[in-house]
């Protein structure tokens, strides 16, 4: 095949399990399509996972989730002409990734997750030592978008998508997550009750905060003015 590139999608070995199968994840939200993916072909096999690997799994999403917000925070003040906002949520996208790196061994968080298990735990100190000024820096631009008028302005009129207009839509990414659809890892117990109460916080991301015109970001004190 000269000149054309080739993609392997099989491979034959004469040791190792019979019957392998690899699943090839790509574009966003790699962690949350790994978990769907995962927690299906677990409950097909019937496996539980130990308590220590949905730890590490819930760790992940979270990560993964506040990096993800972090870019559409970005995503957000590009749309509307704010290079200064911008620049602030690129940094804060910036330190979320490299503390993946840290933590994970990928700013992507690439390879973390496997069925019944995990391949890898967090770096427990390079989470406690990071994850402050990340999160800090985040919040920071955050706060400064929600008083900036000049932003909040070009929002107003996003108007609210309801959660059945966002399925008959087919919404994706972040703005899938705020209600989460059914089928989302987000509803189910297991990974609702080991991430925590804020995950599965509707309003929880950005996308939906800004499509009602008052916030950027879901905060806790729910992004009012």
């Amino acid at each position: 095949m000269d000149g054309l590139a080739a993609l392997k999608v099989g491979e034959v070995r004469l040791a190792g399990f019979r019957n392998a199968t690899t699943f090839v994840l790509t574009g966003l939200d790699i962690e949350a399509k790994a978990a769907l993916v995962r927690e299906q072909v677990e409950a097909a096999l019937g496996a539980d996972p130990p308590p220590a690997a949905q730890r590490t799994r819930a760790v992940a999403l979270e990560l993964e989730r506040l990096y993800n917000h972090a870019a559409a925070i970005a995503a957000l003040c590009q749309s509307t002409g704010l290079s200064i906002g911008q620049s602030a949520a690129e940094i804060a996208l910036e330190r979320l990734l490299r503390l993946g790196a840290a933590a994970f061994g990928h700013r992507y968080l690439f390879g973390v997750m496997e069925v019944g298990g995990v391949r890898r735990a967090p770096d427990g100190a390079a989470l406690r030592s990071g994850l402050p000024d990340a999160y800090g820096e985040l919040r920071r631009a955050a706060d400064a978008l929600l008083s900036t008028n000049s932003f909040l302005d070009r929002l107003e009129a996003a108007g609210i998508v309801t959660g059945e207009q966002g399925r008959r839509l087919g919404r994706v990414g972040a703005a899938a997550r705020a209600p989460p659809p059914a089928g989302s890892p987000r509803r189910r117990p297991r990974a609702s009750s080991a991430r925590g109460r804020s995950a599965s916080r509707p309003g929880g991301c950005p996308a939906a905060a800004a499509a009602r015109g008052r916030a950027a970001c879901g905060w806790p004190d729910g992004g009012r003015r």
